[in-house]
C-alpha cells in the first residue's frame, strides 16, 4: 500500500446521529468508483442495504405512520359517557326504597363504580386500562343487559364505542406506525458497521497503484468531510460555552469588599452595633493617631506601624469579635 495514504482514521467512523448517516452513505453512493474488486462491492451493497433501512425506519419514526392525533377530544368523549352513566343510574336511587330499579342500580353502582368517577382524572393509559377493567366486569357478570336496560342501550353503545376509539388513538389497541427508537438507533450501528468495512475494503484497493490510490481518496472524501465539520463544531461550541467572570478574569468580575478595598466596602459596625467606622486605608495617610484607625508604633523612628481595626462579624458573633493586626505600608 502506498506510504501516502493513511488508513488508519477509517478504524472508527466519525459520530453520527440517522440524518447524518444518512446523508453520508448517499455522499458515498454518488463517489463510488465505476469498478471495484469483488470484497469492496460487497462491502458497498452491504452499505447500500443498511443505508436504505436506516431511511426507511427513520422516515417511519418522524412520520408516526402519518399525523399523530391529539387524544384530548377522544379522552373528553370517553369521559362524558361514563359519567353519563354513572348519572342515570345514580339518578334511580331517588326512588323509593322497595323499588326493584333503585335496588338493581344500586347494585350496578357498586359493581362498576365502587371507586366513583376518580379513575377519569388518571392520565391516559391508566384511564384507558381502569375503562377496560370496566367493561370487562360488565362482561364477565352479565352485566351489559342491566346497563343497557336501566342507562339506556344508546349510551351504553356510545360508551364501548368511545373506549375502543382511545385505545386506538394512544395506540394501545392499534400500533400507530411509528418505528420504534430502539429499531432505529439498531440500524444506525448497523450503517456505521457497514461504513468500516466498506472503508477498510477500499483502503486495501489503494495499494493495486497510483489510479486506485487517486480513485479511493475521492470515495473516501466524504468521510473526511464529515469528520472535519464534526471536528469544527466540536472545537466552537468548546471556544462559545459560556465561562464564569472568574474564570476570566474580567473587569466586572464579582469581588468581596477585602479584595478590591473600595470606599463603598461594608463598613465594620462597632462592638455595641452603633458607630460604623470605615476600615482604615492602606497608604497611612492620615498617618499615626487618626481617628480612623489607632496606630501604634513600637518605638520613635521605626519605619512600620501596626494598625488595629475590627472587621465585620454576624451580629450575633459581636460579642466574640477577634481583633485583626494588619502592618501598614
Amino acid at each position: 500500500m502506498s506510504p501516502a495514504f493513511d488508513w488508519a482514521p477509517y478504524l472508527r467512523t466519525p459520530r453520527l446521529d440517522a440524518p447524518s448517516a444518512i446523508a453520508l452513505f448517499k455522499m458515498l453512493r454518488a463517489v463510488r468508483p465505476a469498478s471495484l474488486p469483488p470484497l469492496a462491492e460487497r462491502a458497498a451493497e452491504r452499505l447500500d442495504e443498511a443505508g436504505a433501512a436506516l431511511e426507511r425506519a427513520w422516515q417511519g419514526s418522524e412520520r408516526g405512520g402519518g399525523p399523530k392525533q391529539d387524544a384530548r377530544p377522544y379522552d373528553r368523549r370517553l369521559d362524558n359517557l361514563w359519567a353519563a352513566v354513572h348519572a342515570r343510574l345514580e339518578a334511580l336511587l331517588a326512588l323509593p326504597e322497595g323499588v326493584a330499579e333503585r335496588a338493581r342500580a344500586q347494585a350496578l353502582l357498586g359493581a362498576i363504580f365502587a371507586g366513583g368517577l376518580g379513575f377519569l382524572k388518571l392520565r391516559y393509559v391508566a384511564e384507558y386500562a381502569e375503562s377496560q377493567r370496566r367493561l370487562d366486569v360488565i362482561e364477565s357478570d352479565g352485566l351489559g343487559g342491566e346497563v343497557r336496560e336501566l342507562a339506556g342501550a344508546a349510551l351504553f353503545e356510545a360508551l364501548r364505542a368511545a373506549h375502543d376509539a382511545y385505545g386506538r388513538v394512544l395506540g394501545i389497541t392499534e400500533p400507530l406506525g411509528a418505528e420504534a427508537p430502539s429499531r432505529v438507533a439498531e440500524l444506525l450501528r448497523e450503517v456505521q458497521a457497514a461504513l468500516r468495512a466498506y472503508a477498510l475494503q477500499l483502503a486495501a484497493y489503494a495499494a493495486a497503484g497510483d489510479e486506485a490510490l487517486e480513485a479511493v481518496r475521492v470515495a473516501l472524501r466524504p468521510i473526511d468531510e464529515v469528520r472535519a465539520l464534526a471536528e469544527r463544531r466540536a472545537a466552537r461550541g468548546a471556544r462559545d460555552a459560556p465561562r464564569g467572570p472568574a474564570a476570566r478574569g474580567d473587569a466586572d468580575a464579582p469581588r468581596g469588599p477585602a479584595v478590591r478595598g473600595d470606599a463603598d466596602a461594608p463598613r465594620a459596625l462597632g462592638p455595641k452595633g452603633g458607630d460604623k467606622t470605615r476600615a482604615p486605608r492602606a497608604g497611612g495617610a492620615r498617618g499615626a493617631g487618626s481617628g480612623r484607625g489607632e496606630a501604634h508604633a513600637g518605638g520613635a523612628g521605626q519605619g512600620a506601624s501596626e494598625t488595629r481595626c475590627t472587621p465585620y462579624w454576624p451580629s450575633e458573633q459581636m460579642a466574640a469579635s477577634p481583633t485583626i493586626s494588619t502592618p501598614l505600608r
